[in-house]
Order: C-alpha cells, then structure tokens, then sequence
C-alpha cells in the first residue's frame, strides 16, 4: 500500500534527522579537532559513527577521513544517489492478513480503523474520564469489578458521543465533557421554611444547547 502522504512526512523527518547530525558533527569538532585524543584519524571515525548511531542514517551521507597524528582532516556531506534510493521505499506497507477471502481494499481500510481501538484505550487510560489507573484494589474480584465499570463508562461515553453528534457534528468527546462539567445546579435553601429552589448556574451558550439537547434542565 503506497500512502504519498506518509512518504512526504517521512521524507521531511529523514531530511531534518540527516542534516541534524550532520550538524552535531561539525559542532563537535569545531574546537575539538586535532586536540588531545581527537588527533588520531581512526578516533574521529569512530565519534562520527557514534554520533549517527543508525547504519541506515550513515549510509546516506558521504564522509571521509584522512591525514596524521595531530594533522587531521574530515568532510561529510549528504549522499544523494543513496537518499534518492531510498526515498523510494518510503510510503509504503506491507500487509500479512488471515483473512485469505477478504478483498485487498477492506484489510487495508480494516487496517486502518486501527484508530478507533487505540483512541478508546486513550480514553480508559485518561485521568480526566475512565481512569483505569491508578487502581487502587488487590483482589482479583475487585480488580475485575473495577475494570468493568470503566469499559461500561466507555460504552455509555460512546453512546452519548454518538448522540450529540447527530445533532452538534463539530464536537468532540473532548469538547462535550467540557461543556457538560460546567453544568452545575444550585440548590437554595430558605431558613425557617421548607422552600427549595433549584437552578441550572449561568453557563456558555455551547453548554446551554447542549443541556437543552439532552434534556437536562427538565430534570431539575
């Protein structure tokens, strides 16, 4: 599967990458070269492979090394025939599948709705939402109870998402938990009488639509 996007993403990170460390080289040799063990040549390969750490980067750059003790002289410079090789297998997957009878473009498209299950583990794992951790229980039927109610929170989150999108589109999981938290209901109390008044407090007008769409004052 070739993805042009992914390549040019790839292509610009791999870009930055090479020339950063082309640049951590020639700063760590400007003051460095030819003083105390920095005068032998084979010390100063061995410091700019270290200073690449990947083959697959120093493959991609020419460089060289020469001269004698105390004399030494290096140049380093991108390797254009090896980057423009390389540039060709950017972009693109491979795809090992167990479903034999599946079209190519829905293992693909299956592939990518990989998405949706990392975001749900994002939001287990969110303090601000599920809060799976930290789970404070030892024993194995509580810890199972405890994990439960945070998929059942996941699932009502999902529905309730679901819900407001069909009539909000633009909002978020993240922006509905926002305006829902600022719903707060005042309750006063009139000393020496049983009255009671209750009320919604002033809140922004995303917030109020969204009351007002989820029927929440009519519970008041």
């Amino acid at each position: 599967v070739y993805n042009p996007r992914l390549k040019a993403w790839q292509e610009k990170n791999l870009m930055i990458k090479l020339e950063k460390k082309i640049e951590v080289v020639h700063e760590w040799f400007k003051e460095r070269l030819n003083v105390k063990k920095w005068r032998k040549v084979e010390a100063v390969e061995e410091k700019i492979r270290d200073i690449f750490k990947s083959k697959k980067h120093l493959d991609l750059v020419d460089y060289s090394v020469s001269g004698t003790l105390a004399k030494v002289e290096y140049s380093i410079k991108l390797n254009e025939k090896a980057i423009m090789t390389h540039l060709d297998t950017l972009g693109k997957s491979f795809f090992l599948s167990n479903h034999p009878d599946m079209a190519a473009l829905d293992i693909v498209w299956l592939y990518r709705q990989q998405f949706t299950v990392e975001r749900a583990f994002k939001y287990l794992k969110s303090p601000d939402l599920l809060s799976v951790r930290p789970m404070y229980h030892w024993t194995d039927d509580s810890i199972r109870g405890h994990l439960f109610t945070c998929v059942l929170g996941l699932l009502l989150l999902t529905l309730l998402v679901r819900k407001v999108q069909r009539e909000f589109k633009r909002l978020s999981l993240s922006n509905i938990v926002e305006y829902l938290s600022e719903i707060e209901l005042a309750i006063v109390h009139y000393k020496g009488t049983k009255k009671i008044i209750k009320k919604l407090v002033n809140i922004s007008s995303e917030a109020a639509e969204l009351s007002k769409f989820l029927k929440l004052e009519a519970q008041v």
